[in-house]
């Protein structure tokens, strides 16, 4: 299987990037989040104390997140599952979940 990799984003900021009416189309925000948890999941399995998520190639970031908030986004993961009522997915990530808890 071949290695998952963040995403590159090429992000352009409103001016004022506090705007309230800046929303992300859905099927954007599931395929973001369905690369997180991809990512998320081989870590998880590899182990590893951090996952990087996305480069945000124009600003030269990389969104990392350590192990210690894995658990919080496999629930925003559940979370999103639930309410498309995808609940073969909910299983796989509380299966990842109780991984992470038996370390």
């Amino acid at each position: 299987m071949p290695q998952k990799t963040p995403l590159k984003l090429d992000i352009k900021l409103p001016e004022h990037p506090l705007d309230e009416n800046l929303v992300l189309p859905e099927d954007y925000c599931q395929l973001l989040l369905e690369n997180a948890l991809g990512l998320l999941k081989e870590s998880i399995n590899k182990k590893k104390k951090k996952c990087i998520l996305f480069e945000i190639i124009n600003y030269d970031y990389k969104v990392v997140v350590k192990q210690n908030q894995f658990i919080n986004i496999l629930n925003k993961g559940i979370e999103y599952y639930e309410k498309i009522e995808d609940f073969e997915k909910c299983s796989e990530l509380n299966k990842l979940k109780n991984k992470l808890n038996e370390r």
